[in-house]
């Protein structure tokens, strides 16, 4: 069955078959927990002495679902008359041509101001990595300062369609008022397992910058972002230095949820629930997948431990009917389930400082899941296993078994002291973490510029990250050898 498709930079209307290998220069095949089997397809045609390429995501019948990338490269090039060529030269389709079948890419024209003098109208910083954990809150905040810079809300903000999160690189072209261009490459918050971290890491090689966003309500799956750019780093070679940023969103709900009332609040909920759970118990889910209600049995293992994926269901019904009841700003049902997952990640860190140097998971093989790998396998599902319809080992391994966790250990002063050392992190978490990035400046060539703890909700936050952002850019253009630029030649200014 043959894709219909344009091209993102010279608007030419195109197809591909995945079954003939003549229309394509390569693909490659995903399995995708939401959307079942996906194939990503290179594409390259000729356009004007210039070869196009365009990297689509076409579903198992066939089906147009995303454009992943998309770069010009010059036939002939010479290097004299041209100090600085990016091998993406052009942003953007050059033409409108609608569509009702053909999603269009997400691009960003800021063309509302226009300086005089244009001096630096055709340049390109080049692309930016967007990482961090599922739910970190990058893609919300890209698309909200993109809605900041438009001047309109060209990206509307729905929970229900985003709660899944973003499943292949999704790339935001941005133009400045200045007229310099840049391309921001929101990455899968899921691809946290090494194979797909992998070849993620390998599309990114024409990178100039990497921005990681951490989550101050989850903050124990930080480490997420950290090792897919560490990743990453390794296939960047166009520049010496890289420029890391560090985003530290939901500050807003942070200051929600690390009230003392709140806490104690949700420390004796959470006791009072896992105390309450007796054998057999049935436990009532959506399952998302098949979009259908379902149930489970509780099932215990040795001294009347809980499994991690159905304690996590439980404790998500009863976060959900407690939020219904308060209703705190910002506790999404995306946050709410990260919430949860990251107290259990944090009991699991606890089991596992237990466990180092012993032979523990000899005598239990049960507990071989307690490992340095854990964190990958919860960042590679969302929303919550039952929900995917998604099993243990099909996310951590055939070998790992679920991991148990001890009912007794769910007492109220250890879930607080969990929700306070590891899922809550305040302002001096965020600097200490920034600080802890610099050992990476000699292997990795980070040049860490600094980092921001702020939000994408409030006009305060959304000034504060695209301040950091502004900065960003201009560490990027010095990288890439634009000494002459200065930070006013941004022209964000006016939106500060």
């Amino acid at each position: 069955m043959k894709t219909n498709f344009y091209c993102e930079i010279c608007a030419d209307a195109l197809s591909v078959d995945k079954e003939d290998k003549k229309t394509y220069s390569s693909i490659r095949e995903e399995d995708n927990l939401l959307m079942g089997k996906l194939f990503i397809i290179r594409t390259v045609h000729e356009k004007d002495n210039e070869l196009h390429y365009n990297v689509v995501v076409v579903d198992e019948v066939g089906s147009y679902r995303a454009h992943q990338d998309s770069y010009s490269e010059e036939k002939k090039i010479v290097i004299q008359e041209r100090p600085v060529l990016s091998r993406a030269v052009k942003i953007g389709p050059a033409t409108s041509r609608p569509s009702a079948n053909i999603e269009r890419p997400k691009v960003i024209s800021l063309d509302q101001v226009t300086p005089s003098d244009r001096k630096f109208q055709s340049l390109f910083l080049g692309r930016i990595a967007i990482l961090g954990q599922g739910g970190s809150g990058k893609t919300r905040s890209i698309q909200q300062i993109a809605n900041e810079l438009a001047g309109k809300e060209m990206y509307p903000w729905s929970e229900e369609k985003n709660i899944a999160g973003t499943l292949t690189v999704t790339p935001y072209a941005l133009k400045t008022p200045s007229g310099i261009q840049v391309v921001m490459n929101d990455n899968p918050g899921q691809s946290s397992l090494d194979l797909v971290r992998q070849s993620v890491a390998m599309a990114g090689a024409n990178y100039a910058g990497i921005v990681i966003f951490t989550d101050a309500t989850a903050w124990n799956f930080k480490e997420i972002g950290v090792q897919h750019a560490l990743l990453i780093s390794q296939y960047i070679t166009e520049i010496d230095n890289i420029p890391v940023l560090v985003i530290t969103s939901k500050t807003d709900l942070y200051k929600i949820l690390s009230s003392p009332k709140i806490i104690d609040h949700h420390s004796s909920l959470i006791a009072d629930t896992v105390q309450d759970i007796t054998p057999n118990q049935k436990v009532v889910y959506f399952d998302r997948v098949n979009n259908q209600p379902r149930s489970f049995n509780i099932k215990q293992g040795r001294q009347d431990s809980l499994y991690f994926t159905q304690l996590e269901q439980v404790l998500v019904n009863t976060m959900q009917v407690d939020h219904r009841e308060n209703d705190y700003p910002g506790f999404s049902q995306v946050n709410v389930r990260l919430y949860v997952r990251s107290l259990l990640l944090g009991f699991c860190d606890l089991v596992l400082q237990w466990m180092k140097d012993s032979r523990i998971p000899d005598i239990y093989p049960e507990l071989n899941a307690f490992d340095d790998n854990l964190i990958n396998a919860l960042n590679y599902y969302r929303p919550t296993a039952f929900e995917t319809n998604t099993t243990w080992r099909q996310f951590h391994g055939e070998e790992k078994n679920e991991p148990p966790l001890i009912s007794d250990a769910f007492d109220r002063t250890s879930i607080k002291g969990v929700f306070q050392e590891y899922v809550l992190a305040n302002k001096d978490k965020h600097q200490q973490f920034l600080d802890s990035l610099t050992q990476y400046h000699e292997e990795y060539r980070w040049n860490v510029i600094g980092g921001v703890y702020t939000n994408s909700v409030t006009p305060e936050g959304r000034k504060n990250m695209l301040h950091a952002f502004e900065q960003h850019f201009f560490a990027v253009a010095e990288a890439k050898g634009h000494k002459d630029l200065e930070v006013k030649d941004l022209g964000l200014d006016q939106f500060l």
